[in-house]
């Protein structure tokens, strides 16, 4: 186009915009690239090297998975520093929970499209990832990010986690909070954050859009993701010890904690932005959380100490924030 007028030069550039939908000159830019509410595609996101997200997802879970079963005789020779083996650790950790972050995406997702109208082959600009795919995608979380056993080691693995303890350009032991390993600060860590991707108020009002969106959701609930079906299902994941009476243990507990904290906001301050319908159905889940709670004291006599006295204080806390006054933002209420 050298030599040329911008009027010259149009004819070529609009050609070259209505190849949008071309599977070879696919892209997506920053805003898409993001989570929660600042992430709408399931199939755009930063380093991503695959046309199937939740399926590589799955494959990691269960790459890592392995890995942690052998896990020092991959990594430790006769002779190498156990510090070696928290590093490694470390590093499974990390990648086990970004693939479960990888999967909210499908959640409240939708394709994106920059077609025009008149395109060859041209899409919509919007394409909700199909509610089948999104139960996939939330089974998957809550099941190995969430699960009861996502954080069970072996006690000897995690008793050979030792620091660096070595002083020199770019480590220093002593900025180190713990010289243990603190796996329940990375646990809490990893899994509120899963909480907060799949709660956040930009998740919950694309959640009730979708439902504008879909054809032939009356009368077919199985046709869209719903916000009750989101929020039964974080909480029979993150409760599943309570209806049934079982011992939860440290890691569940903080998890449950995290998550009965959630919910009692949700209920009583309304976070700006924060549809209403979720205000109603978080209500709702506490209501069915207290009952569960109630079962699961009737079988104190199952309990340890730490779990009836956890499940005794949550069931109190309920209690309160059902008998809470709600206090409304200033923003507007949806």
């Amino acid at each position: 186009m050298a030599n040329t007028t911008p009027d010259e030069e149009r004819p070529g550039l609009l050609q070259m915009a209505s190849q949008a939908a071309d599977p070879e000159l696919l892209y997506g830019s920053d805003e898409d690239a993001g989570f929660a509410g600042f992430g709408l595609d399931p199939t755009v996101t930063r380093w991503d090297q695959t046309a199937d997200p939740l399926a590589w997802a799955r494959d990691h879970v269960a790459l890592t998975n392995r890995l942690f079963d052998s896990l020092e005789t991959r990594l430790l020779a006769s002779g190498d520093a156990y510090s070696k083996l928290r590093s490694g650790f470390l590093d499974l950790l990390f990648e086990r929970w970004f693939a479960t972050v990888v999967a909210t995406k499908y959640v409240a997702g939708a394709y994106t499209a920059r077609d025009h109208r008149g395109d060859p082959n041209g899409r919509p600009a919007f394409r909700d990832v199909p509610a089948s795919k999104q139960r996939e995608a939330l089974t998957f979380i809550t099941r190995e990010g969430l699960g009861e056993d996502v954080y069970r080691f072996p006690p000897a693995l995690l008793n050979r986690l030792a620091p660096d303890r070595w002083l020199h350009w770019g480590a220093n032991p002593f900025l180190e909070s713990r010289i243990d390993f603190p796996l329940h600060d990375w646990a809490y860590a990893f899994q509120a954050t899963l909480l907060d991707l799949l709660l956040d108020p930009g998740v919950l009002g694309r959640l009730r859009d979708a439902e504008l969106r879909t054809e032939g959701v009356q009368g077919t609930p199985s046709a869209v993701l719903t916000i009750p079906e989101l929020f039964s299902a974080i909480s029979g994941a993150v409760w599943s010890e309570a209806a049934t009476g079982r011992n939860a243990s440290s890691v569940r507990r903080d998890l449950q904690r995290e998550h009965l904290g959630m919910l009692v906001r949700m209920v009583v301050s309304s976070s700006v932005g924060l549809p209403e319908d979720a205000r109603t159905v978080a209500r709702a889940t506490l209501v069915d959380l207290a009952a569960d709670l109630d079962r699961g004291l009737a079988s104190r006599a199952r309990l340890d100490a730490y779990t009836a006295a956890h499940f005794t204080d949550s069931r109190e806390r309920v209690r309160q924030a059902l008998d809470a006054r709600v206090v409304q933002s200033a923003g507007p209420v949806r």
